[in-house]
């Protein structure tokens, strides 16, 4: 089991798991959105392949339209 933080907010994932993972249980919309690991943005065609380890900070970022 891997400690990571979302959003600044503690979270538990197995060990393997990846951002994919994160996407899918956060729900995360199909466009409109990007996510950050460690400072670093991480395109969607690699969370699949993007694996969380300790102490991980992910930034889940929404685009919205507004102003």
């Amino acid at each position: 089991m891997s400690q990571i933080f979302i959003n600044g907010k503690k979270a538990i994932y197995s060990d393997g798991s990846t951002l994919a993972d994160v996407a899918r249980d956060r729900n995360v919309a199909d466009r409109g959105v990007a996510m950050a690991r460690n400072g670093e943005v991480v395109h969607r065609q690699q969370w699949h392949t993007t694996t969380l380890a300790e102490n991980d900070d992910i930034l889940i970022i929404k685009a919205f339209c507004g102003g």
